[in-house]
């Protein structure tokens, strides 16, 4: 067995983990390689004697920029605090180094607090050894801000996170509610809807943040998207059968993490209230998108169930015009004329679908004679071998119909092909017929066939998460004697 297979049977969330593979392979060589450009800028700011000019502007700026403008957090400005008493001075120029408003700030204000000379010596310093250096650190590369929006940052800032709790949390959310959905839509579109959402996000975060809002970084755009998807999810699930109480046990859960999470986007400040106001709107995009895309499944599905007319011996004038002829007696109700010519014209041509549908409909004007199930039976098989769900649908919609009693069930159809209509139904996700078809094969069936239908079942309610009906069938299996 290949690798692909048994990864599609033992249905693993491959996307959720490449992509976290990524994520995590992305955060070590950019913690890595920060860490060296962060020491080797610390190294020549301390060769410069710069922290002497400059601690005290920092501390003052800070504060200034907290306790007027309201603009960051007492909870930065404590760590400022601690980290002037450190006796290592290297938090301290950390802090400073990474703070992307100072350097702009000090070289408008600079002249305030240096003379001219000291000012063009500093400026020089800065300039030719320190900020190239610190133009490395992949926060200014690949986050995205205000100052630093090329097209490659709406994608790039995905792949950054600011700490190793934050993009664990993070992979978890994406493992718990990536596999959710990936077992659902699909990889390919579940793919479409993380990269399209950090896009969006990106776009959103230049309309709303200000000069003052921090740099967007991390995988908590897209993970809104996700989140905001999930409801969508549960509300096609809960109207494909999922009960109404575990229904609302997955909305309640999904409705805590995604406040929860904001909460702690808010708390931890890794947001401003623009960012916030972005990460609701994108939760909004991903049920919306996400309900888009279901949609297309939908109508792709819908597309491959259209009969499909096969013409290897329809095309000629004889069989247009004996097919002719049949329309003719049907359009004058005589309907005794057109079963004689459906007849022969089903010897003539024994695999049209156009003779086998028409003689079909012709037949059911007849359900007790055994014509009408030998009908059935011809136009099932053909449905099989065609994966044909809409003529599926109406034979078996018939069938409830012309065999109401379990009498009848039992002798008009063999148990195979109530399990045959079964498998057309669970490959076009419809386990509502799949079911109501299972009740007349546990009439008619026998043992061995009853359990590879239930067997079909459990592991199609096993796929979607519907644990009451998984357990309902397996209940059933079990209770079925060999």
């Amino acid at each position: 067995m290949s690798v692909f297979k048994l990864v599609k049977i033992k249905r693993i969330p491959i996307l959720s983990l490449l992509l976290s593979i990524a994520f995590i392979s992305c955060f070590v060589l950019s913690e890595k390689q920060d860490a060296s450009t962060l020491q080797q800028a610390i190294s020549q700011y301390q060769q410069q004697n710069l922290l002497k000019l400059e601690q005290k502007i920092y501390v003052e700026f800070v504060e200034r920029r907290f306790n007027i403008e309201r603009i960051g957090s007492e909870v930065y400005l404590d760590q400022l605090h601690r980290a002037v008493k450190e006796k290592s001075s290297d938090h301290f120029i950390t802090l400073l180094l990474k703070d992307r408003f100072f350097y702009p700030y000090l070289l408008a204000e600079g002249r305030l607090f240096m003379s001219a000379a000291e000012f063009s010596e500093w400026k020089a310093q800065r300039e030719g050894l320190i900020n190239p250096i610190v133009g490395q650190l992949n926060e200014f590369h690949f986050a995205l801000s205000l100052e630093h929006k090329g097209i490659s940052n709406f994608i790039s800032y995905l792949f950054l996170e600011s700490s190793r709790l934050w993009l664990g949390l993070n992979l978890l959310i994406l493992l718990v509610w990536g596999s959710f959905l990936e077992f659902r839509l699909g990889r390919g579109k579940v793919l479409l809807l993380l990269f399209s959402s950090t896009f969006i996000c990106g776009v959103l975060y230049m309309l709303f943040s200000s000069k003052f809002s921090p740099a967007l970084q991390g995988l908590s755009g897209m993970l809104c998207a996700l989140m905001g998807a999930s409801f969508v999810q549960i509300y096609f699930s809960y109207h494909a059968g999922l009960r109404l109480k575990l229904s609302l046990v997955l909305v309640l859960t999904n409705a805590s993490v995604i406040g929860s999470y904001l909460s702690a986007l808010w708390l931890l400040e890794k947001v401003d209230l623009s960012g916030l106001s972005v990460f609701a709107l994108m939760l909004i995009f991903g049920a919306g998108l996400y309900a888009l895309l279901w949609r297309l499944e939908s109508l792709m599905n819908l597309v491959k169930m259209k009969p499909k007319v096969e013409e290897p011996n329809q095309t000629g004038r004889d069989f247009r015009a004996k097919l002719a002829l049949v329309m003719e007696s049907i359009s004058i109700f005589n309907f005794d004329k057109a079963r004689a010519q459906l007849r022969l014209m089903s010897e003539q041509f024994p695999d049209s679908p156009e003779v086998m549908e028409q003689r079909y409909h012709i037949e059911k004007l007849y359900p007790n004679e055994a014509f009408y199930w030998g009908c059935a039976r011809d136009l099932v098989n053909y449905a099989v071998a065609h994966n044909d769900y809409a003529r599926m649908t109406f034979i078996f919609e018939d069938t409830q119909k012309n065999a109401p009693s379990k009498q009848r069930a039992r002798i008009s159809l063999e148990p195979e092909y109530y399990h045959k209509m079964m498998a057309v139904f669970v490959a076009h996700d419809d386990l509502n017929k799949a079911e109501k078809a299972f009740l007349f094969l546990e009439l008619a069936g026998k043992n061995e066939i009853i359990k590879d239908a239930c067997q079909l079942l459990i592991h199609e309610f096993k796929t979607r998460g519907i644990r009451v009906k998984q357990q309902q069938y397996q209940m059933l299996f079990e209770r079925i004697p060999l």
